[in-house]
């Protein structure tokens, strides 16, 4: 097991891979990285290839210096996938991971097998959310937000403002392991880390489309997995959703919030393992 590298449109990008069987990647939300999946990758690595990315400007990866959009991260996918000859694989992603999973699971479905939909991110349900209150108030002032994005290069948050954000993503009392804590918190005060964010959120309207059940009906048999207490997501958000991605299966997880694969690690687990037992076949090709 180890990080390797991917160039992608000159950007050195980060990966981890291990195991080997059957294809798994696993995609984080905006302002996490690879790690967040630790417990997955230890549990699936003994039956299959798992792949853990750093998205592009994110974590291990480079930033590119604009234009991180839902189809940029969907062709860095697609091109990821391509390099490492994959086929019928299934995609995981939590938040904005599942986002793009679901995009190119709705564009490439021939390439596979199943989607494990987690706390998805799409327009409606961020937009349900605290994210959506900022969204609404900076995409009414332009002007202000032209400003504030090109401050954003420079300023770092703060340590405390960054750990509030990463409670956030937990339910309330959740006591987060504290080197997991530190690491959360330093890759949300590095630098340039708050320029990613608002690049994503200016371009967030790509999301809209995973709203649009014409759309997402050409994707492959997924599950939606949803934290019953998410503050970042709300669950009645997620409800609307399923109702527009028609997911084969679904659950609701009370007691946890967005980051469920760490509050509900060993439940998670069990929940993917009995979805992609099943025969989800990939479409011809």
């Amino acid at each position: 097991m180890g990080m390797k590298t991917f160039i992608f449109k000159g950007l050195k990008t980060k990966h981890m891979a291990a195991g080997s069987g059957d294809p798994l990647i696993f995609l984080h939300n905006a302002a996490g990285d690879h790690t967040i999946w630790e417990e997955q990758i230890k549990y699936f690595m003994k039956t299959r290839r798992i792949y853990a990315v750093d998205l592009p400007g994110f974590g291990g990866s480079e930033r590119p210096p604009s234009g991180l959009t839902l189809d940029f991260f969907t062709e860095f996918l697609d091109a990821l996938i391509m390099s490492e000859h994959l086929y019928g694989v299934t995609l995981a992603g939590v938040g904005m991971g599942a986002g793009i999973a679901l995009n190119y699971g709705a564009i490439h479905a021939s390439r596979v097998r199943s989607l494990v939909l987690i706390n998805t991110a799409t327009f409606n349900t961020t937009m349900a959310g605290p994210s959506g209150i900022l969204y609404w108030r900076i995409s009414r002032k332009k002007a202000a937000y032209r400003l504030i994005k090109a401050a954003s290069a420079g300023i770092t948050l703060p340590g405390f403002a960054a750990g509030y954000c990463i409670k956030k993503q937990f339910k309330k009392g959740y006591d987060v392991p504290g080197g997991l804590m530190s690491h959360l918190v330093s890759l949300f005060t590095k630098k340039e880390s708050m320029r990613v964010l608002f690049d994503i959120l200016e371009n967030f309207e790509g999301f809209k489309k995973l709203d649009d059940p014409l759309f997402v009906d050409a994707a492959p048999p997924s599950i939606l997995i949803w934290g019953g207490e998410n503050r970042v997501l709300p669950s009645w958000a997620g409800e609307d959703l399923c109702k527009i991605i028609n997911p084969r299966k679904k659950h609701f997880l009370e007691g946890c919030s967005h980051l469920l694969m760490i509050e509900k690690s060993g439940d998670l687990n069990e929940i993917i393992e009995k979805f992609i037992g099943e025969k989800n076949e990939p479409a011809i090709l």
